[in-house]
């Protein structure tokens, strides 16, 4: 997918209603609801997925957000507060679990 050249790039122009929104604004916002999901997972003891597409990342100021997340991801792992798995551990689990 990546080499198809009608996906975005992570490069282009935002949208008009974004555009008078603050960086540091939706920055905050972001990671607002990145960190409210993590907690909530943590607090019920359940399941998260989150999912970012690659042209999300393309650039610095999009980047740099998921590395902050990535960072508090990685203290809660530390801390044995969550544990890290990947989609088909995370299936195979719930398919042990509801069989």
């Amino acid at each position: 997918s990546l080499t198809s050249s009608i996906l975005p790039t992570g490069q282009d122009d935002l949208p008009p209603p974004l555009k008078y929104i603050p960086l540091r604004t939706r920055q905050y916002v972001a990671m607002r609801y990145l960190s409210n999901a993590l907690q909530q997972a943590i607090k019920h003891d359940t399941n998260l997925h989150l999912w970012t597409h690659v042209f999300n990342m393309a650039n610095d100021v999009q980047f740099q957000l998921i590395k902050s997340f990535f960072d508090i991801i990685a203290e809660k792992i530390k801390e044995n507060e969550i544990e890290v798995k990947t989609m088909k551990q995370l299936g195979d689990e719930v398919r042990k679990n509801d069989g």
